[in-house]
C-alpha cells in the first residue's frame, strides 16, 4: 500500500517500513521525500505529497506514537481515496485514540504516553488557571485555535516536581478550577454544537472508547449526577453513528443548571468517591508533610451542600421563571 498510494517503488517501501517498528512510516522519511514539490509536477504527484503531508501531520499531532517520530501505516486505508477525507470524523478519532492512551498512561510501569498531548495541555490550561502556564501569546485572537492562547515551552519535570503537581491538585478546592471556560466572546467564534453531547462510543480503527458527557455535565453548566450511561453502550457503533441525534443528551436528561462550583446531586460525591481516585498522589511519596498530614476525603459538607441544594430548587425554579418572564 505504501508504494501504491505514495508512487514509490516496493524496494523503497520496504525500507521506509523496516527501518522501525511494525507497519509503521519515519516522520522524517515522509518528510525528506515530499516536502519540494517541482513547478512541473503532475497531479498524480501532487497527491502523493498530499497524502504524506496529512500522514506527517497525524504523526506529529492527533496521531502521535510514544517515539514522536513514526507514524502508522493504518491510516493510509483512510487516506486511499482523497476526496472523501472529509468525511471521517477526525475530531472523534483523536478523542478516542487521546482516551486510549490516557487508560494506558495510567499504569503504574508506563513512563511515556502517546495521543495529542497538545490538545490535552490546552485542556489543562484552560480549566486549571492556578498551574503555571506558559507565556500568553501576543499574537492571539479568538478566532485562532485554543492552544495557540499560549507560546511553545520546550522542558520537562523532574520526579519531585511532578509529585509536589499531584499534591497539589490533591489540596485542590472546587472554586480553584474554571469548570466551563467558553466564555460568550469565544462562544461567537465557536458555537456550541449538539453533538457535543451525544453519548455512546466513539472510534479511532479498532479503539472504541466511551463517550459520555453524562458523567462531566459540570463542563456544562449542569449539576453532576450519578451516571447510568453504561446500559446505552450495548447499541453498536453502527447505530450510533448513523443517527448521532437520536443519541444525544435532550434537555430533560441534562438535569439542573449549576449556580455554585460545587453543586452536585445529593448522591453524587458519595458514588464519585466509591467508584473513582479522590487523591492522585501516593501518600507515602509524598513531597511536602508525610503520609499521616493529608486529610481523608470527606463527602459529607458536599451532600449537605447537595441536600439544601434539592431543597431550594423550586424556589429557584420559580425565580428563574419569573425572570425570563420580565
Amino acid at each position: 500500500m505504501v508504494s501504491k498510494l505514495f508512487g514509490v517503488s516496493k524496494k523503497d517501501a520496504k525500507a521506509a517500513i523496516s527501518g522501525v517498528r511494525g507497519s509503521s512510516l519515519k516522520l522524517e522519511w515522509l518528510k525528506s521525500r515530499f516536502q519540494k514539490l517541482l513547478t512541473y509536477s503532475n497531479d498524480t504527484s501532487v497527491l502523493y505529497a498530499a497524502r504524506a503531508y496529512v500522514m506527517y501531520i497525524f504523526g506529529c499531532s492527533i496521531f502521535t506514537d510514544k517515539s514522536g517520530a513514526r507514524v502508522s501505516t493504518f491510516w493510509l486505508y483512510y487516506l486511499e481515496d482523497m476526496d472523501r477525507l472529509h468525511e471521517y470524523t477526525w475530531g472523534a478519532a483523536t478523542l478516542a485514540y487521546l482516551y486510549r492512551h490516557l487508560g494506558l498512561a495510567s499504569k503504574a510501569k508506563v513512563k511515556q504516553m502517546a495521543g495529542y498531548l497538545t490538545l490535552l495541555e490546552a485542556w489543562i490550561y484552560l480549566r486549571f488557571p492556578r498551574f503555571v502556564r506558559p507565556p500568553p501569546n501576543p499574537a492571539y485572537r479568538d478566532n485562532m485555535p485554543i492552544s495557540m492562547r499560549w507560546s511553545s515551552v520546550v522542558g520537562g519535570a523532574s520526579m519531585s516536581n511532578v509529585r509536589a503537581l499531584r499534591e497539589r491538585i490533591d489540596s485542590m478546592t472546587p472554586d480553584e478550577m474554571i469548570w466551563s471556560p467558553y466564555t460568550p466572546s469565544v462562544r461567537e467564534t465557536y458555537p456550541f454544537d449538539p453533538v457535543t453531547l451525544f453519548h455512546g462510543c466513539i472510534s479511532a480503527g479498532d479503539i472504541v472508547e466511551p463517550y459520555l458527557p453524562e458523567r462531566v455535565l459540570r463542563q456544562f453548566d449542569i449539576t453532576n449526577r450519578v451516571s447510568q450511561s453504561q446500559q446505552n453502550l450495548l447499541i453498536t457503533l453502527a447505530q450510533h453513528f448513523g443517527s448521532w441525534d437520536v443519541h444525544t443528551l435532550i434537555d430533560d436528561r441534562l438535569g439542573t443548571p449549576v449556580y455554585c462550583s460545587w453543586d452536585s446531586s445529593p448522591d453524587y460525591m458519595e458514588w464519585f468517591v466509591s467508584h473513582s481516585h479522590p487523591r492522585v498522589q501516593n501518600p507515602a511519596q509524598r513531597v511536602i508533610g508525610d503520609s499521616t498530614s493529608i486529610p481523608t476525603f470527606n463527602v459529607q459538607p458536599y451532600e449537605a451542600i447537595a441536600n439544601a441544594r434539592s431543597l431550594m430548587e423550586p424556589l429557584l425554579s420559580r425565580w428563574r421563571s419569573d425572570d425570563i418572564q420580565r
